[in-house]
């Protein structure tokens, strides 16, 4: 499903690309650099969401653009369809995909005389309804989800207002230099290698003024996830996967000027973008492939012996195993994980248990006997 969900996204980033100062051609490169960028190779093969809400937000970044062109009730239909999916998915990846939506707007805006301005309400307006139901839902399931959070006092602090700070974290962390060496850190080893990252930049900013100025862009819209969530970008790596793709559009944007520049050096400059491609493939076999090659993937001994001793219907109570979703997994259980944060709140594991029928108890499962409380 992931991996679907990810090649689902290439045909949505071809038909970006033509918003940028690209020709035809060139519009295919950026879902060619995709194919081959190492957190993508990595991350569209996990068992998560990455790739799902990637794959939303861009159609719906599209769907933003068309209806701003084209104004019907299919195309408003459509983009917030997909904006609600994408603020379902992952609303932090949603918000970050509202700045270049923001930044198409202003950019259609400056291309409209001001006189003109209020015979383009219609869409503009609809650009906005989308964008602000897709915003209005997620805000819905995010307060329904901290309602479900608040039912069990182990959870309890994984509500919204109480991990603010792991979100965003502090401002004064966005100056630091341990900050920007992490962004430069992730950005080298699982988005451009520093070749690349030192060609997308480098050629862009001594391109064409159209290349210039959508370059501009492109690193402000890969560099509003960093900013507006930090601590989530310094401690999961994952959290780069949507943004990714405006760092590759600056690098195709490299290539754009190579292969203009060309004239008679067409065969080496395209070996050059070829050559460009093959180190995005030798960045992932270098780092994040060890990684995946080098997984234990058997199935835990544990998993083994819930299955054997309990019922499909039963819930198991686990110490030891903090939030890892590993064991019960492959047990086929539901559990109750009794976080290492948590194990000597004995009051709050009391009232949990309270909650579970006698019947339906199968059992404690303790991996870690120092994490358990001494009630």
């Amino acid at each position: 499903m992931s991996l679907f969900f990810f090649y689902l996204t290439l045909p949505a980033l071809t038909l970006l690309a033509r918003r940028l100062p690209l020709t035809a051609g060139q519009c295919l490169l950026l879902p060619a650099a995709a194919l081959l960028t190492p957190i993508h190779l990595f991350f569209s093969r996990s068992f998560g969401i990455e790739s799902i809400a990637l794959c939303s937000a861009v159609w719906f970044l599209f769907c933003y653009d068309r209806l701003g062109l084209r104004t019907s009730a299919a195309s408003f239909a459509f983009a917030t369809i997909l904006a609600v999916l994408a603020a379902l998915t992952k609303i932090t990846t949603y918000l970050v995909f509202l700045v270049p939506a923001l930044i198409l707007t202003l950019a259609r805006l400056q291309s409209i005389p001001p006189a003109k301005w209020r015979n383009n309400l219609k869409s503009f307006g609809a650009q906005a309804a989308a964008a602000l139901l897709g915003l209005g839902v997620g805000y819905l399931w995010v307060k329904y989800g901290d309602h479900v959070k608040s039912s069990n006092p182990l959870s309890n602090f994984l509500i919204s207002d109480n991990m603010h700070d792991w979100n965003y974290g502090p401002i004064e962390m966005r100056f630091t230099r341990a900050f920007w060496e992490s962004v430069l850190h992730n950005t080298q080893r699982d988005i451009l290698s520093m070749g690349n990252l030192l060609v997308a930049v480098i050629i862009t900013m001594a391109g064409p003024t159209a290349h210039r100025k959508a370059a501009a862009l492109l690193i402000l819209c890969f560099l509003a996830g960093p900013l507006a969530f930090s601590n989530l970008y310094l401690v999961h790596n994952y959290y780069y996967f949507a943004n990714t793709v405006f760092a590759l559009a600056v690098l195709v944007l490299a290539w754009s000027c190579l292969l203009n520049s060309a004239a008679g050096r067409r065969r080496w400059v395209t070996a050059a973008v070829v050559f460009s491609l093959a180190l995005q493939a030798a960045g992932f076999h270098r780092e994040l492939f060890l990684e995946q090659r080098e997984k234990d993937y058997r199935i835990p001994i544990e998993s083994t012996w819930i299955d054997a001793a309990t019922d499909p219907t039963d819930v198991i109570v686990v110490f030891g195993e903090d939030w890892s979703p590993i064991i019960p997994y492959y047990a086929k259980r539901r559990v109750v994980m009794i976080s290492n944060q948590d194990s000597g709140n004995v009051e709050a594991i009391d009232h949990v248990i309270s909650q579970i029928p006698p019947e339906q108890l199968g059992g404690f499962l303790v991996t870690s006997p120092e994490v358990v409380g001494s009630g």
